[in-house]
């Protein structure tokens, strides 16, 4: 197949959110336990993610995360991150949640056999 052949993929705005804090937290899980400092560049996508999501969600939602800066111990950056993870999680439709487990390998066992 050629790549102008190949159908091209469409993701929302949380959609692509997720996948993004995903990768920052699957890095914050092999950091903090390791005792690793964080660097400047996770802080600041983090910041990044959180302000992108304050874009599709508002009110109490966006105003309960901390603000994250040096000071701020890499256990609890990583937990910002996964509140955040979990929150933009919600905001997806239920396509793109089951696209999302599915590309990470926990997607629908159901076969249709007609």
């Amino acid at each position: 197949m050629l790549p102008e052949d190949r159908p091209t993929a469409h993701r929302s705005g949380p959609s692509i959110l997720s996948y993004q804090i995903e990768g920052v937290c699957t890095a914050l899980r092999q950091v903090v336990p390791a005792g690793l400092p964080v660097g400047p560049l996770t802080i600041l996508m983090v910041m990044r993610v959180k302000t992108m999501f304050a874009k599709i969600a508002s009110g109490p939602v966006v105003e309960f995360f901390p603000d994250i800066d040096e000071q701020t111990t890499p256990a609890d950056i990583l937990m910002i991150a996964e509140v955040l993870r979990a929150s933009i999680l919600a905001f997806l439709s239920p396509e793109e949640f089951e696209n999302r487990r599915e590309a990470f390998g926990f997607g629908s066992t159901t076969q249709n056999d007609t």
